[in-house]
């Protein structure tokens, strides 16, 4: 019984985040950041002297596609934890923060594919 009334109530959070305007936008972001640092990661590694700076990363960017399909996937698992579990004020501080971090590594591709 307890366990049925906690998955609706789960469920009710889930879709009231989802219905919050600032969470969805918040939440596009997040994935547009992520897909951002994918294509300018993409375009920098053909320039030649440039490398993945990220240790983790090195490795995986043999295939930028995939790369980026699966940033934006880890990502909205992340975010959908966040909207499962957090109320709406909280939830769109967790996503902006998931904006902010995801936003860094497009700024320094972009940067650094800037100067010459």
């Amino acid at each position: 019984m307890q366990e049925t009334a906690r998955r609706r109530d789960v469920a009710t959070r889930f879709r009231q985040n989802l219905g919050d305007t600032a969470c969805r936008v918040l939440l596009f972001a997040s994935c547009l950041v992520q897909a951002t640092d994918a294509v300018t990661t993409a375009v920098g590694l053909r320039r030649a002297g440039l490398f993945e700076a990220n240790l983790l990363m090195r490795h995986a960017v043999t295939s930028p596609l995939a790369l980026g399909v699966l940033k934006v996937i880890l990502v909205m698992l992340v975010c959908a934890v966040a909207l499962l579990r957090l109320p709406t004020r909280r939830a769109r501080i967790a996503l902006l923060v998931a904006v902010l971090l995801g936003v860094v590594a497009p700024i320094e591709n972009i940067i650094q594919l800037s100067t010459p």
